[in-house]
């Protein structure tokens, strides 16, 4: 049986999940869908707008296949709050997509990030459920 991470203080789980929000948002910068996919858990559910709802795996991978190819865009989330209880850790956050420098007629759209992260057995967080909507936070 493999060994149960140790329960973690608040400011490291919201440190691991600002490191992870931020590895998301490099890979997605970077339109590197493995490392995406990565982050996931297996039985993970993605919401987009527009998009039919993604559940598992392989159904990310497959949204994601479809989604960044045609994104240009630059990506940046900031976090805006993290609560935990057990294994799980829940983040409200707010995204920016940003045009390209040679888009200037490209809006810049802003939307809300709700991202639930469940605890693994090697004591790193996977992202279980993600939905994203346009909008701002404020």
């Amino acid at each position: 049986m493999p060994e149960m991470a140790r329960p973690a203080p608040a400011t490291e789980i919201g440190d691991q999940v600002a490191r992870l929000r931020q590895m998301w948002a490099d890979a997605f910068n970077r339109r590197n869908i493995n490392a995406l996919v990565e982050l996931y858990s297996e039985d993970a559910v993605l919401l987009l707008p527009d998009y039919p709802a993604a559940i598992g795996a392989d159904a990310i991978r497959e949204l994601l296949n479809k989604v960044l190819p045609a994104e240009t865009r630059h990506l940046r989330i900031q976090g805006k709050q993290v609560e935990y209880t057990g294994p799980l850790a829940v983040e409200i956050a707010a995204y920016t997509l940003s045009p390209p420098a040679s888009a200037s007629a490209s809006p810049i759209e802003t939307g809300r990030l709700v991202t639930t992260w469940r605890r693994m057995p090697s004591g790193e967080f996977q992202i279980t459920i993600s939905v994203w909507s346009s909008g701002s936070l404020d």
